[in-house]
């Protein structure tokens, strides 16, 4: 469990995600719904999440790269911002799939690039280098089952 501290009241978050600064990895790959976010995290607080877009989603909903935990008091003051990253997802859909190669090759190819989380979720290796021909193959790999990318 991971315990912060925000004006007097905690968010403990599960074992399973990881928190770096204001990021948040270890998403289940295969349920990435809002629901199963909000069932790893215990808090007081109001717990509002956007997707990439900034557009309040339902716990049906899917998140993914680019999504954002907003931790609101009763007051509705924002509190702490999270930035979501699911690695292979470079998109922001919440899924890791052919959308997302085709994303990262025109990235590469420089047809159309990004930056930010969407930079960083496409570095599979997480080593903070540019996305390369290697992360494609780990992410079709993943795509394919013979592999799990870590989250």
């Amino acid at each position: 469990m991971v315990t912060k501290n925000y004006e007097g009241t905690e968010i403990i978050f599960n074992e399973t995600l990881k928190i770096t600064g204001n990021e948040i990895s270890g998403i289940d790959y295969l349920d990435t719904r809002a629901i199963n976010m909000r069932n790893k995290i215990q808090t007081s607080l109001v717990l509002e999440i956007y997707n990439h877009k900034g557009e309040l989603i339902s716990d049906n909903e899917s998140l993914g790269t680019g999504s954002k935990l907003v931790f609101k008091n009763n007051d509705n003051d924002v509190l702490v911002e999270y930035n979501v990253i699911l690695y292979g997802d470079a998109n922001g859909d919440g899924k890791i799939n052919s959308i997302d190669l085709l994303t990262i090759q025109r990235h590469i190819l420089k047809l159309k690039t990004f930056d930010g989380l969407f930079l960083k979720a496409s570095n599979t290796l997480k080593d903070g280098r540019n996305p390369s021909s290697l992360d494609l193959l780990r992410i079709q790999r993943h795509i394919l089952r013979l592999s799990v990318l870590q989250q």
